[in-house]
């Protein structure tokens, strides 16, 4: 009876010598080689951000001396000359002779006299912001991809036929001058163009 007890004690603790010592036995491991993930970034230019402001048809000579129902083709078009999509905006003034811009006034008269053709229209919504009537500043609707171009803002300006003698003093002595500045900022930034408008507003209107 004894020797059977000492045999099964000793059988026990040769078993937990043997977990024991599978549990200090070392284990298989691998370590992978290292990837390196290089990061570059784009910044103002061809390889990033970059856009161009262009007149296609504007031709200085053609606005001198305007007489009613003469027509001046005038397109201001914002297009993409970066890497990368973007939303773009075009700022207006309307300045005298002085490159102040005209009174409201001033401006309302102009406009009763002088015809933007085509203004605001194909993907054109003007930024519903207050001040005055002569700036003015559209976004486009469409996000621009590498090497496109926006719709004209308009595309030309017609003198009014039926203008009279003293309406046409009144341009002559306004000594009009109508600037045009385009902007653009990151496409992927903005869930939409209406997002990216105030963005684009605050960077043509610091």
């Amino acid at each position: 009876m004894f020797k059977t007890k000492t045999r099964k004690v000793i059988l026990a603790l040769a078993l937990i010598a043997v977990l024991a010592l599978g549990g200090t036995l070392a284990y298989l491991s691998v370590e992978t080689k290292p990837i390196n993930n290089q990061f570059t970034f784009i910044g103002a230019g061809q390889d990033g951000i970059d856009a161009v402001l262009f007149e296609p048809n504007w031709d200085p000579a053609t606005a001198l001396n305007l007489a009613p129902n003469a027509v001046v083709k005038k397109d201001p078009t914002v297009g993409n000359t970066g890497a990368i999509d973007i939303y773009t905006a075009i700022k207006v003034e309307f300045l005298d002779g002085n490159n102040k811009l005209l009174s409201d006034d001033d401006m309302l008269q102009f406009l009763r006299l002088v015809t933007l053709n085509n203004y605001g229209r194909n993907g054109w919504r003007l930024c519903l912001k207050p001040g005055a009537k002569a700036s003015m500043t559209w976004y486009f609707t469409v996000p621009l991809q590498k090497g496109f171009a926006t719709q004209p803002l308009f595309d030309s300006v017609t003198v009014n036929k039926a203008n009279s003698n003293a309406d046409m003093e009144f341009l002559k002595k306004l000594g009009l001058n109508i600037r045009v500045t385009g902007a653009g900022v990151q496409g992927s930034a903005f869930a939409s163009a209406n997002e990216a408008s105030n963005d684009l507003y605050a960077l043509l209107n610091p």
